[in-house]
């Protein structure tokens, strides 16, 4: 009911009735003249300049969700939401109806304010505005690990000459099949409610797992930020690491999936992992065998003990650096050491080499021995380093005379 109807009153005549009306249905006659004071018409249209622009901040709020909505494909949301908003223009429209017809012609147009009249006519564009336009729902991208890469690096030294390894370079190729990634209106509407700017908000994370084999895993996080992680429609983004690879792995089966935050969507829901598996080039060494014989040097007159171990590379490369071996002989029974020798190789191994030692010895070879072998991989420079091998379970051994 218009707020310029002042008061109805109904007053039971005879069983009858009749509707009074005080106050302002077109005319002026001299009850409205008194009523309709200046003062009266400046705040009864202060009071619908502030629902006109209520209407217009209302309407504002509504189109920019039902914008988002048609941009992130939620189509029946966002005719709604247009209905809704258009529901405020009705509003206006009403009210203008009643101060264009009613109220102005009451008043008289020279009695309101500038100011006033200015707010009404601007009611008056915001009805005459144009109509939205069609908004474009955004494609979804489509984001996966589409490449695992590794290359074997033998071993690493540091400034000291100490060395370390082997490792695997790996490198993740993360690419975007669908839309942009992530879509202009994800990113916008959570940066809106992160509060903060995007190139500091985690995109998404790269999870890499290493399957060794038997229970040796090893799994890999790499969080993704604003920074780095926008991903066009068909961009690739390139995530290295490194690993080292420890004793007895051979073997790996390497998998990499994709993991998003709550505003980063892809096209077929879950990204699919992607998986390869590939044999580790690494070394092996190995006690081979043993040869063991005993003398008298002709010069000194010495009796002396010569043995002859072999010691091999198993694995598809070259060790890094020299073999160094410790060999222990001791007869069987009664058990007790003879003799001993050690030395390294004279650099890298591939198949098999010797390490061969003369010691002067006051025991002589007994007819039943054995020879404890220890092996141990040295770093280029002949430093003893930090080096995995392929099979440890060849490195120390008992070899039986031959």
């Amino acid at each position: 009911m218009p707020i310029w109807i002042i008061a109805i009153i109904i007053a039971a005549l005879g069983g009858g009735g009749a509707l009074i009306f005080f106050g302002g249905s077109g005319g002026s006659s001299s009850s409205n003249n008194d009523f309709w004071t200046p003062e009266v018409c400046n705040e009864r249209m202060e009071a619908d300049v502030v629902s006109f622009e209520k209407h217009q901040v209302n309407y504002a709020k509504i189109m920019k969700i039902m914008e988002t909505d048609a941009r992130s494909g939620n189509t029946a949301n966002a005719e709604t939401n247009k209905k809704n908003a258009e529901s405020w223009k009705e509003s206006t429209r009403i009210l203008l109806k009643i101060d264009d017809e009613e109220i102005i012609p009451d008043c008289g147009r020279e009695v309101f304010r500038p100011e006033l009249l200015e707010k009404v006519e601007a009611a008056r564009r915001f009805l005459g505005g144009s109509a939205p336009q069609t908004v474009t729902e955004e494609g979804m991208p489509d984001v996966r690990v589409t490449s695992i890469q590794s290359i074997f690096i033998p071993y690493e030294t540091d400034d000291k000459g100490y060395c370390s390894g082997p490792y695997l370079d790996l490198v993740f190729t993360v690419t975007n099949q669908g839309g942009d990634f992530p879509r202009p209106v994800d990113l916008q509407t959570y940066v809106e409610r992160a509060e903060r700017k995007a190139d500091e908000l985690q995109f998404m994370t790269v999870i890499g797992e290493l399957d060794f084999g038997g229970d040796i895993k090893k799994r890999l996080d790499f969080e993704v930020k604003g920074d780095k992680g926008t991903l066009g429609s068909g961009q690739s983004l390139e995530i290295p690491s490194k690993v080292r690879v420890e004793h007895n792995q051979t073997h790996v089966r390497i998998k990499g999936t994709l993991e998003g935050t709550s505003f980063l969507k892809t096209g077929s829901g879950e990204s699919p992992p992607y998986e390869m598996a590939m044999d580790i080039p690494i070394w092996d060494i190995y006690t081979e065998s043993h040869s063991v014989i005993d003398g008298i040097d002709p010069d000194t007159k010495q009796y002396h003990i010569d043995g002859r171990a072999v010691v091999s590379n198993k694995g598809p490369t070259p060790t890094p650096g020299p073999i160094e071996g410790s060999f222990i002989i001791n007869e069987i029974d009664p058990h007790r050491r003879i003799s001993s020798w050690s030395g390294k190789t004279s650099g890298p191994v591939s198949g098999n080499t010797d390490i061969y030692a003369r010691t002067f010895s006051d025991k002589k070879m007994p007819t039943d021995f054995t020879v404890y072998s220890s092996i141990n991989l040295l770093c280029p420079n002949g430093k003893v380093g930090n080096l995995s091998d392929g099979d440890t379970t060849n490195n120390i051994r008992d070899l039986q005379q031959r």
